[in-house]
């Protein structure tokens, strides 16, 4: 249960608009792209 709670409680980046859409994107396509360097063991 506590674990869906603290996603809810975490504050939206679209509403706060931290990051813009193509920067959200490229966070993505870093955090997601096998060879980046946060997916290495």
């Amino acid at each position: 249960a506590k674990a869906f709670n603290a996603c809810s409680n975490m504050p939206r980046n679209g509403d706060a608009e931290i990051l813009t859409e193509q920067q959200m994107k490229h966070l993505m396509a870093f955090l997601f792209d096998p060879a980046s360097p946060v997916n290495k063991k």
